[in-house]
């Protein structure tokens, strides 16, 4: 039991390949940034978006909705349009788009069921990596997770 449990913690190799440091570099460099931004958090944030990415190359009929913390990474990644493009050729087979909720004005044709993908990224998170993912936001650089929140900020969602 064990041993899987180690094997699960490990991202897949496509995803574990992907060179990403030059978009930690830009968000710890970004002149707009938040000061509550440390390495120690973008650190925490590449890890997570890299998971997201490794459950998304796992589950490619499954629509995921990001913490904020893969968020931020992700933002990062997506800027760059051209490498981007590539990384997600690379390791998804086609480019992955970006969708926000845009409420009552979102279209049609990209209308999604939060909730459920919301749901879907954390069921699949926890059966594949053994834990709950960091819900720390980009104001806390606190271990906070979907078993371990108090509610104490109104950036985290409501779980």
């Amino acid at each position: 039991m064990k041993q899987s449990l180690i094997l699960s913690e490990k991202l897949h190799p496509k995803v574990d390949s992907l060179d990403l440091e030059r978009f930690s570099w830009k968000i710890l460099n970004d002149k707009n940034r938040s000061e509550s931004i440390s390495q120690v958090l973008v650190d925490i944030s590449e890890k997570e978006y890299r998971r997201f990415l490794t459950l998304k190359v796992e589950n490619p009929d499954v629509r995921l909705t990001p913490t904020p913390l893969m968020d931020l990474f992700w933002h990062a990644h997506i800027l760059d349009t051209i490498s981007y493009a590539e990384d997600c050729e690379k390791i998804l087979g086609g480019f992955m788009h970006h969708v926000p909720n845009f409420g009552p004005y979102q279209k049609e044709e990209v209308f999604f069921n939060e909730e459920k993908s919301w749901n879907d990224t954390l069921s699949l998170y926890k059966q594949r990596f053994g834990e709950e993912p960091i819900l720390g936001g980009i104001h806390d650089e606190g271990n906070c997770s979907t078993d371990q929140c108090h509610g104490c900020r109104a950036d985290c969602y409501d779980l």
